[in-house]
């Protein structure tokens, strides 16, 4: 569950008469997104007393895009007729079935040469100035092909057109049929995948995703974002198969939850301040199944009782506020507020943990006086052919280069691809964890057990500032 806000400067700065007088163009663009539960407002998403079972999946409630001054948009019209190759949407097949519908998409591709002409002579006497993209969640129910219901996203346009670039045209919440601009999920465990679209799918070899993500972010001058959210803290657990046999295991986690505290009835808990005497059927996943599938060797060993639900404990609240700029040869990023609070009031044991950090990060091209020289690439790895940079002999922006070395570095190495940077960072007094968990564990078919060691860490502080040594400097393609 959260909500943010986004704000970047889009634009470039264009000097007249020998650099006396600057003019900057471009706009603001604001974003404003909230994640949460569907029927809760914003403070109820936001309220960590609320148990997490109460709570829907999370999704997209709301998603606006401002721009300041409205963004003039070129290629609108051709753009939207190749647009479509981008993706296969899920009606059109059972449109193309139908005799009526099926000729006129045939007799409109045929006409595609001369209906693009068209549009490009319309557009020199029509500009589109966008000002606002909003995105609202609707649910859309099974339809006759047996589909099941979903959420997904309408997106909506406000803007005005320019008429002979005088006369303004306005357009509100309007909105193209889907065959055109597709749908994505609402839910974010469908938004958050290879296939976003909701009422179409996407064809990825069809995207230059990385040519995309550099394009976008060649065109950020600054940027800034405020983001809140609740989040509920994971275990983590690794179970290992030795070659003969031993079973190795270990857990982490957040809280005093080592065994019966995991337990949904409070009841099952022990006095306070105690460990549990017996193993919880949640914990260490080796040795909690039927001994008999274990030695018959069956993959249901390793499925546990009852897997672990930390929907059961109570989330953390996270609030970040972080702002930079971003160049051709320098990356700047400032931390002014990371927070992260915990307060179980309703445990056995009240415990409240609290994280603040605040710092920045710069990363640069490296001058012509650095060097890697006295670093050695492991002998183990093998070389990585790379792809030689044609038609431009300037040096890739930093950030394409940090996203896509390979993509974007040399054969040969030099100071073009080299990278220095520095951090610091200083962790406030108040930081420390209430409880931390550890279980550790062995076991082996010849015996009718195993071996479980748990241990709770009370109190974890820790403060101070964090530094980069002077002069780092990095090879992305390392």
């Amino acid at each position: 569950t959260s909500g943010s806000d986004i704000d970047v400067n889009v634009g470039s700065t264009h000097s007249e008469g020998g650099g006396l007088a600057n003019a900057k163009k471009g706009c603001r663009v604001s974003a404003n997104v909230t994640v949460g539960s569907e029927r809760f407002s914003s403070d109820e998403d936001l309220d960590t007393t609320r148990e997490t079972t109460s709570r829907s999946r999370p999704m997209v409630k709301n998603a606006d895009l401002l721009f300041d001054p409205p963004l003039r948009l070129g290629n609108v019209a051709p753009t939207l007729l190749h647009f479509p190759n981008l993706f296969e949407d899920r009606a059109l097949p059972k449109l193309r079935r139908m005799r009526l519908i099926g000729f006129l998409i045939e007799f409109l591709a045929s006409l595609w040469f001369l209906l693009e002409k068209m549009l490009w002579a319309i557009e020199r006497r029509c500009q589109v100035h966008l000002g606002k993209v909003t995105a609202t969640p609707v649910y859309r129910g099974s339809g006759s092909d047996g589909g099941t219901g979903q959420w997904r996203l309408s997106l909506s346009f406000t803007g005005h057109l320019l008429l002979f670039d005088w006369i303004p045209v306005p357009f509100i919440s309007f909105q193209l049929p889907t065959f055109i601009i597709p749908q994505p999920h609402a839910l974010l465990e469908y938004l958050m995948t290879k296939q976003p679209l909701a009422s179409a799918r996407l064809r990825r070899e069809n995207i230059g995703e990385e040519k995309i993500a550099v394009a976008a972010l060649n065109a950020l001058e600054s940027w800034s974002t405020n983001v809140k959210a609740v989040v509920t803290p994971p275990a983590v657990e690794v179970d290992l198969t030795m070659a003969g046999g031993i079973t190795l295991s270990f857990e982490m986690m957040h809280g005093r939850e080592v065994a019966n505290s995991r337990s949904n009835k409070p009841s099952g808990r022990e006095s306070p301040g105690t460990i549990p005497r017996e193993i919880s059927g949640e914990s260490l996943v080796s040795w909690v199944t039927n001994q008999q599938s274990r030695v018959s060797g069956t993959n249901s060993s390793h499925v546990p009782k009852m897997m672990f639900d930390s929907n059961s404990l109570t989330p953390w609240y996270f609030e970040t506020s972080m702002d930079g700029a971003i160049g051709k040869d320098r990356i700047v990023l400032n931390v002014t507020r990371c927070l992260g609070r915990h307060e179980d009031n309703y445990a056995p044991v009240p415990s409240r943990s609290m994280v603040t950090l605040t710092g920045s990060v710069i990363v640069g091209r490296a001058k012509s006086t650095a060097s890697v020289s006295d670093r050695r690439p492991s002998p183990t790895k093998a070389l990585i052919k790379r792809q030689l940079s044609t038609g431009h002999s300037d040096p890739p922006p930093i950030h394409a280069l940090l996203l896509f070395p390979d993509e974007y570095a040399t054969s040969k190495r030099s100071n073009d691809q080299l990278v220095e940077y520095d951090y610091a960072f200083d962790i406030g007094e108040e930081t420390n964890l209430d409880a931390v968990s550890l279980s550790y564990g062995a076991s082996h078919p010849m015996l009718k057990g195993g071996t479980i060691i748990s241990c709770m860490l009370e109190s974890i502080y820790a403060y101070g500032s964090i530094f980069a040594r002077e002069g780092a400097v990095a090879d992305p393609c390392e």
